[in-house]
Order: structure tokens, then sequence, then C-alpha cells
């Protein structure tokens, strides 16, 4: 499927967003609230995070708890622990 990189590449900025790995914006938007509303979402519309994982055949619990061993590791990013 010729989308998958493109799948792929929503799910990687959405994992960066949420972790704060991009410089800070400064148009108001708020991409880490953002990112963190994004893999909450129980949504399947097209390219919501659920719709994303079915897409690339992953576990969204799992990216979830990948997502919280990493914000653990970096405890000023997501406080998910």
């Amino acid at each position: 499927m010729p989308e998958r990189s493109l799948v792929a590449a929503v799910l990687e900025r959405a994992f960066r967003d949420a972790m704060g790995d991009l410089m800070p914006i400064t148009d108001g938007t708020n991409s880490v609230g953002d990112a963190r509303g994004w893999f909450s979402s129980r949504s399947v519309e097209p390219y919501s995070f659920l719709w994303c994982c079915y897409m690339l055949e992953l576990d969204p619990d799992r990216v979830l708890e990948q997502l919280k061993a990493l914000s653990c590791w970096y405890p000023k990013r997501l406080n998910l622990c």
C-alpha cells in the first residue's frame, strides 16, 4: 500500500509532538496537547490514531504502552507514569 508511508509518517509526527520533540511553536497552537488528545481519541475516522494503527497492523494498546514507557524516560514530557 503506497499510503503506508504517509500513515507511518502521521503516527511518527504525533509521537514526536506528544514527546515535545519539536521546537516551540509560536503561533499559539499546542502541538503537545493536540497530540495527547489524538492518542487518547477513540475515533476510527481516517487518520485517527486507531485508524492509523489498523492501517499499519499495529496494536494500539502496545503503541500507547511504548509512548508511556518513553514518557517515563522523559518525565517532564507527558507525565503519564
